[in-house]
């Protein structure tokens, strides 16, 4: 999740036109309130990020068409407060959520609420007697059979990957190189992770990344192949398997590093300062589930963009 506990990482949210997606929601203060219907909506959505895979409500910044403008004059709304009325009607109880108040003025405050994905105690229902789930940024309620998956959570692991640049961003500097026709190294940080209190033994990730991208250090990942993706786009595969004795087990404690030193591949000179797109894509598989994302590495002005969609999670 995103670090954020001052105004400057707000603006900077803002700055930097940070979208909402599946784990981030951006609010206006003055829907923050106590009236009943001000109180239903967030325990729908608090509900709602914690039985998909978590994420984060930030109150206090206003959006247009997903994209935050503003933050605005903040709410008086009580943190404790919040953290009652939440505790009691969402149930069971989120394990681990956090609310965090960011001073805006003298006597008003902006709040990140950050909701773990629920594993142990999934799925949670809202106020209404109701499951929800995010889909399409709105929180709407789930079918039968999503909320008997989430219920087998707790049975099995439930992995994940977070695959960024390095220091944790989402963007890149990319530079030509002279006398090269590659640009200068770009370094991928990709780490393993589990949602669920079931350790994972066993495990296989597998990258592909967009075969118009030169690979020039794979680290512990070993070349597998070209493949085709769905998308028709042709892609190089990197496996690395994951098990014991040799890795520790992927528990929820902890995030494992997939790769150390960072995987670095490097772009044409010929594409740095245009506007093109390449595909990159993870499959993360170990007993009784398995996940996939693909995603896309958007090239423009020398700068490189790394968006994620949604991950595919099955058993």
């Amino acid at each position: 999740m995103l670090r954020l506990e001052t105004k400057a990482d707000l603006q900077r949210l803002v700055d930097d036109e940070i979208r909402e997606s599946l784990t981030l929601d951006y609010k206006a203060s003055v829907s923050l309130g106590r009236r009943h219907d001000q109180r239903s909506e967030l325990f729908k959505d608090i509900s709602a990020f914690a039985n998909s895979v978590g994420g984060q409500i930030i109150y206090g910044i206003e959006e247009i068409d997903r994209k935050p403008v503003r933050i605005d004059a903040g709410s008086s709304i009580d943190r404790e407060w919040m953290e009652h009325i939440i505790d009691t009607n969402v149930q069971p109880r989120i394990e681990g959520l956090t609310i965090r108040s960011i001073e805006l003025e003298a006597k008003t405050h902006a709040y990140v609420i950050d909701i773990p994905a629920a594993v142990a105690s999934a799925p949670h229902q809202a106020s209404d007697h109701k499951y929800y789930k995010r889909q399409n940024f709105q929180s709407v309620p789930m079918e039968d059979y999503e909320i008997r998956d989430v219920f087998r959570r707790a049975r099995s692991p439930e992995l994940f990957a977070n695959i960024q640049f390095e220091d944790g961003k989402t963007t890149a500097d990319v530079s030509p190189r002279s006398r090269t026709t590659l640009s200068e190294p770009i370094k991928l940080v990709m780490k393993v992770g589990n949602k669920s209190p079931q350790p994972a033994y066993y495990s296989v990730f597998s990258l592909y990344i967009d075969s118009r991208l030169f690979v020039n250090f794979s680290g512990t990942l070993a070349a597998a192949g070209p493949v085709t993706l769905a998308n028709g786009q042709a892609a190089n595969k990197y496996l690395r398997k994951i098990g014991v004795p040799g890795d520790f087990p992927v528990f929820r404690e902890m995030e494992l590093p997939l790769s150390s030193p960072p995987f670095s591949f490097q772009a044409p000179n010929a594409l740095v300062d245009g506007g093109h797109e390449f595909s990159v894509a993870y499959e993360l598989r170990t007993p009784g589930h398995q996940v996939t994302q693909f995603g896309k590495l958007k090239l423009a002005s020398r700068q490189l963009e790394i968006q994620m969609d949604s991950p595919v999670n099955g058993r």
